[in-house]
């Protein structure tokens, strides 16, 4: 069995103490990513809902047809 400086294979330090550190970084970078994407997506839905809430108050005052509302509501869902 050979060692390097007493330290285990060289690649890491001993005890598992720089893969316990690569761990935590890991996690800490999963945890972030999730974090930024949950508050990306709030923020683009709660665009959306807007824009449809602001299409159905237009709708509701008589600005535009029945058949003008379904094809803008269509556009504003993506469909």
């Amino acid at each position: 069995m050979m060692f390097y400086n007493g330290f285990g294979n060289g690649f890491g330090c001993s005890f598992g103490l720089f893969h316990s550190f690569w761990g935590i970084g890991i996690g800490l970078l999963v945890v972030g990513l999730f974090v930024f994407l949950l508050i990306r997506n709030s923020r683009n839905t709660g665009g959306q809902k807007s824009a449809l809430e602001s299409l159905n108050m237009r709708f509701a005052s008589g600005e535009f047809t029945e058949e003008e509302y379904i094809q803008r509501k269509r556009v504003l869902k993506g469909k």
